[in-house]
């Protein structure tokens, strides 16, 4: 009995380096959002400093930032044909080549419900998840950290995978509420209220475009119905896309924008939705990391980008659940 009691009790307290520091991501050459000269990296989203919006690693044929065609009946009209796997970017290699750096740590916040913990990289928008307390939560960050790798890849973003728990350093603890045994991470953290520093809100919008895209690639190669849970629950493929699409025409009012929530399909919608969400990131360099009307920019892009990525991995985790149907 006492040695489950201690090893219950090593489960509670999450085994990283505790600290109140709150670090900034890196800036400069080598630190992920420059090339290896030390210029900002193109084609990615705008470049690094800002600039018109452009479609993230774009190849002939692909709908970057918005959802792509395929030939189901969901989310875009028929007729264009997905690819059977993902399409990297054309920097793939040369990005893969620096997202192997160690780091001495990675900064993740703790947000604590009763019933749920939720762990999230400070510096790393959609790099979250949840476990029923804090040591699994972290181990589940850790577990999705391959998972992400091709986000940040995208991005053009050096990603510095964890080993293991103890790579991790929890610099900020949160309370939780109803909202995060839910299901969702909703506590904003002390550290989204520093000014953002020159090229931060780039590099947000980048991870938040690539995040969409990759959204955008799981439906396209998703079958229309998913595997059911073991009570016969869980949306189907374009639900899940209806459900995302109004959930961000929600957040959106906390970015001082209104928008409609967008059809499936209506990709010109949906573009527009997403372009006023990066140009509102972008722009906050200017009032200090926060926006007026409710969240600031570091948790909006934190909040929509894992709202996107758990939903992308939960229909990947799905899709490949569903057993083949032959006829007959």
């Amino acid at each position: 009995m006492a040695s489950r009691m201690a090893l219950a009790s090593s489960r509670m307290r999450s085994p990283v380096v505790e600290t109140n520091e709150f670090p900034s991501w890196p800036i400069g050459p080598g630190a992920g959002g420059t090339d290896d000269g030390g210029e900002p990296l193109q084609g990615l989203g705008g470049d690094a400093a800002g600039g018109e919006l452009r479609d993230l690693g774009a190849q002939p044929g692909d709908r970057r930032g918005r959802l792509t065609n395929g030939p189901h009946s969901g989310p875009g009209p028929a007729g264009a044909s997905p690819s059977p796997t993902p399409r990297w970017p054309h920097r793939l290699c040369h990005a893969l080549s620096v997202t192997a750096p160690a780091s001495p740590s990675i900064p993740v916040y703790l947000e604590l419900g009763p019933k749920r913990v939720f762990a999230g990289a400070a510096d790393w928008p959609g790099w979250c998840r949840s476990g029923r307390d804090e040591g699994q939560a972290l181990e589940a960050l850790v577990a999705a950290a391959p998972r992400y790798l091709p986000v940040a890849v995208e991005a053009g973003l050096a990603f510095p995978i964890p080993a293991a728990v103890d790579a991790l350093t929890v610099v900020e603890r949160l309370p939780g509420s109803a909202t995060t045994d839910f299901g969702a991470p909703a506590a904003i953290a002390a550290g989204d209220a520093r000014p953002l520093v020159p090229g931060e809100g780039a590099r947000l919008a980048a991870l938040l475009l690539a995040s969409w895209s990759t959204f955008d690639r799981v439906v396209a190669g998703a079958p229309a119905q998913l595997r059911k849970g073991p009570r016969g629950g869980g949306r189907d493929r374009d639900a899940i896309v209806r459900h995302v699409l109004a959930a961000e025409a929600q957040y959106v009012r906390k970015l001082g924008l209104r928008s409609p929530s967008p059809e499936p399909g209506d990709e010109a919608a949906i573009h527009r939705l997403r372009t006023a969400v990066v140009e509102a990131i972008r722009s906050a360099e200017a009032a200090a990391g926060s926006i007026s009307a409710g969240w600031p920019v570091r948790y909006a892009a934190r909040r929509i980008a894992w709202h996107v990525l758990d939903h992308a991995w939960e229909i990947e985790d799905r899709a490949a659940a569903v057993e083949p149907r032959h006829p007959g």
